[in-house]
C-alpha cells in the first residue's frame, strides 16, 4: 500500500496552497512522479483548511475526479 499526504501550503504560488482542487490534483501528480509510480492507494490531507470549503476538498479527493 502506497500512501502520501498534502499540506495546506506546499509552495508560494496561488495554486500551491490550501486544499483547493487545483492544488490537490497538482500535488497528487507531483507525488506520483516523484515516487516513480502510476498510482497511489491512499491520499490524505495533513492539516485542516479553514479557507477552502470541505465540499471542494472532498471533490478533489474523490477517486473518480483524479
Amino acid at each position: 500500500m502506497i500512501t502520501t499526504k498534502v499540506l495546506g501550503c506546499m509552495r508560494s504560488g496561488i495554486n500551491d496552497m490550501e486544499l483547493t482542487r487545483v492544488h490537490i490534483h497538482h500535488e497528487v501528480d507531483t507525488s506520483i512522479r516523484k515516487l516513480g509510480l502510476k498510482h497511489i492507494n491512499l491520499y490524505q490531507i495533513h492539516v485542516l483548511d479553514l479557507l477552502t470549503t470541505i465540499d471542494e476538498t472532498l471533490w478533489a479527493l474523490d477517486g473518480s475526479s483524479i
